[in-house]
């Protein structure tokens, strides 16, 4: 090989060098991003946080035409849908996604109680029971 070549591969692996460097490793796509902060909405008539993958309070109680606010404190996404052990009832009322940070609000429309959910963390359950006003 001559001078010349290893001067210019050396040259080549420096720039190289320097470009990975200044643009630093790929980011992860898998890891958790900074969750913005959660809202509540002020209407909410109740609110169930979710930490530490589970649904906190385990069951609440509300009236028809009533919203619940589901607040994911967690990093990790979750759902919020009718169903249990992980899996949707048949004629699931609700099913939502619920991403790290964020919050989703469900307006429960009948009477009756409805098994809580996360099809994601199949441990993660609570109920929430709809009384008419």
């Amino acid at each position: 090989m001559t001078a010349r070549r290893s001067a210019a591969r050396v040259a080549a692996l420096v720039l190289l060098g320097t470009t990975m460097v200044a643009c630093g490793p790929p980011e992860d796509p898998g890891a958790a991003s900074e969750a913005p902060a959660t809202n509540v909405p002020a209407d909410a008539d109740a609110t169930v946080t979710v930490r530490d993958f589970a649904f906190d309070p385990e069951e609440i109680t509300v009236s028809v035409g009533d919203t619940v606010a589901f607040v994911n404190e967690d990093d990790a996404g979750h759902t919020v849908t009718n169903g249990e052990n992980g899996a949707p009832e048949a004629d699931a009322v609700f099913d939502e996604p619920l991403s790290a940070g964020q919050t989703v609000v469900i307006t429960f429309e009948e009477a009756g109680t409805f098994p809580v959910t996360c099809t994601v963390h199949t441990d993660m359950q609570m109920t929430v029971i709809v009384e008419e006003s």
